[in-house]
């Protein structure tokens, strides 16, 4: 009887602490200023933008490994955040049409660069699925 008790009290322990950790979880956020976002969404930009150039001079150079994924990496979060910075469609679009022609720059750098022999199919493969998820997203935000 005495083990009956032990076991329930540890089961309401761990169900109060589960439902804690649960309601902490989906809290909502402290409330932050827009313009504080605004800011900071402007100035994670600024070095996606840095970060973005300076992968695609490495890329260009061989620099890294030979993989046109971290180009995508970067545009896509260059994508997102401009996405972010406003809720106007016509802004959306821009942003997508801009990483479609990013998208497009690094499918003709990996082929040109897989005529010469400097990088794989493979990577030639990624770059054409890239700029057709870029046309694709583009598609569908235009058609909002």
């Amino acid at each position: 009887m005495q083990t009956r008790k032990h076991v329930v009290c540890v089961v309401a322990i761990v169900c109060g602490v589960l439902i804690g950790v649960a309601m902490a979880a989906t809290a909502p956020p402290r409330s932050t200023d827009s313009e504080d976002l605004k800011a900071l969404a402007d100035a994670r930009l600024k070095v996606i933008a840095k970060v973005f150039q300076f992968r695609e001079e490495m890329h260009r150079s061989g620099q890294d490994g030979h993989d046109p994924e971290y180009l995508y990496v970067w545009s896509r979060r260059w994508l997102d955040t401009q996405r972010e910075l406003s809720d106007k469609r016509t802004d959306h679009v821009d942003a997508f049409e801009t990483h479609l022609e990013r998208m497009r720059q690094s499918e003709a750098l990996e082929r040109q660069k897989h005529r010469a022999g400097e990088a794989t199919m493979a990577g030639v493969l990624a770059c054409e699925f890239y700029r057709l998820e870029a046309e694709y997203w583009l598609a569908q935000a235009k058609a909002k």
